[in-house]
């Protein structure tokens, strides 16, 4: 959308409107919808339709997947998930022999424009949400470089057209992280799983390691939409 088109919308919705979408957006929530009742009922004006997920039931669905993931490979499986302008670290689990220190830890956020595993969702968020965080991406939060908006666009489009992305050194100095999104059924971002580790050593193992975390995220997608 336009930035002209989305100033107009945004004129028409009432800024409260406005404030409890972006508010359900800072709690996870997705495929928003804020639907103008005014003329069609008396008991409110409008009604915000949206859906939620359940962060431990994904965790719990994916943990035996990252186990196998780290192991296989000696290094850290994350899994993130999108919350308003940030990803959330739902779980992660370490190689027991070349575990490393990473920005990402258990419930800690880290900006979406930054590091594969946050990218891999933010190129499957709705275009709306995704605008709002490339016009005004949050700091680092170390203080290091900002990529461009050239760049950001140019990774969310490779993202979307190979189903995985690569990062090096965005969060922590060193640190290379592969990552893919774990879709819904409606293609859109559950959550976000990554292998990440030594720039040396992953680079050494690309070849093994994109197909294993593709297929790894594809295994949990599958496991979350079965009845």
């Amino acid at each position: 959308m336009a930035k002209a088109d989305r100033k107009r919308t945004a004129a028409r919705i009432p800024a409260q409107v406005v404030a409890a979408v972006r508010a359900a957006e800072d709690k996870k929530a997705v495929d928003l919808v804020a639907l103008d009742l005014r003329k069609a009922a008396g008991f409110t004006d409008y009604f915000i339709i949206c859906t939620g997920t359940n962060p431990r039931q994904i965790r719990a669905i994916a943990d035996g997947v990252m186990e196998a993931l780290a192991h296989d490979h000696g290094e850290t499986a994350i899994l993130t998930a999108p919350g308003g302008t940030h990803a959330m670290c739902l779980a992660s689990v370490e190689s027991d022999h070349h575990a490393m220190r990473l920005s990402y830890d258990r419930w800690r956020t880290a900006p979406m424009h930054l590091g594969a595993s946050a990218k891999v969702l933010l190129a499957h968020l709705d275009d709306a949400h995704a605008e709002r965080i490339l016009a005004d991406p949050p700091p680092h939060p170390t203080g290091g470089p900002e990529p461009s908006e050239a760049t950001l666009r140019a990774q969310i489009a490779a993202t979307r057209r190979d189903g995985y992305l690569v990062t090096d050194g965005e969060l922590d100095a060193g640190a290379t992280a592969v990552a893919a999104p774990v879709l819904d059924g409606r293609g859109r971002p559950v959550a976000g799983l990554s292998l990440t580790g030594p720039t040396d050593r992953i680079h050494a193992a690309l070849e093994r390691i994109v197909p294993a975390v593709t297929a790894s995220a594809a295994t949990i997608a599958r496991r979350i939409e079965a009845p």
